[in-house]
């Protein structure tokens, strides 16, 4: 994952409360706690997203049984990339992250998750495990802080920071 990359972690809405509790009770991990959880009792095909996902996404994409991975072009500061693993056709997990240098992309990013969202029930959660509604002030207001644009706004001084933690 790159710094100037902003990772959004999409969910459904339905259930969430039972589910989180679930969420909260995992071991702590060195990378990120898993997110299935919040998809037990959901169905969401993977090919339903699959598509939106193609033609934002489009410089490569691997696939197999269980997970959908998308590269974009990273040379054209789209360096935005897309995981959705899957039990048959159902999505268990589905993180997006894409490129903050470049602020067509990040419009066009902004737009498709709130998109996908609103069309399938789904919510955000960041890498802080805050999680918010598919409002487009929300996810505008979390880009901002988020440690990707921290760093684009400032590099020797988010530097500077990590140093001193």
């Amino acid at each position: 994952m790159a710094i100037w990359q902003y990772t959004c972690i999409l969910i459904p809405l339905r259930n969430f409360e039972n589910n989180y509790i679930k969420f909260l009770q995992q071991e702590k991990t060195d990378y990120r706690k898993e997110t299935h959880y919040f998809w037990n009792n959901f169905s969401l095909s993977k090919s339903v997203v699959s598509e939106k996902i193609d033609l934002n996404i489009s410089k490569y994409k691997s696939e197999n049984e269980n997970r959908i991975y998308w590269k974009g072009d990273s040379d054209n500061f789209e360096d935005n990339d897309c995981e959705i693993q899957s039990n048959n056709d159902f999505i268990t997990e589905f993180t997006i992250r894409f490129d903050l240098r470049n602020a067509k992309n990040v419009k066009k990013f902004i737009d498709l998750l709130l998109e996908i969202s609103i069309e399938n029930q789904l919510k955000f959660m960041n890498l802080k495990y805050e999680f918010f509604n598919a409002e487009k002030n929300l996810l505008i207001e979390d880009i901002k802080n988020s440690n990707g644009m921290k760093f684009l706004e400032n590099p020797e001084e988010f530097l500077t920071s990590l140093s001193q933690s």
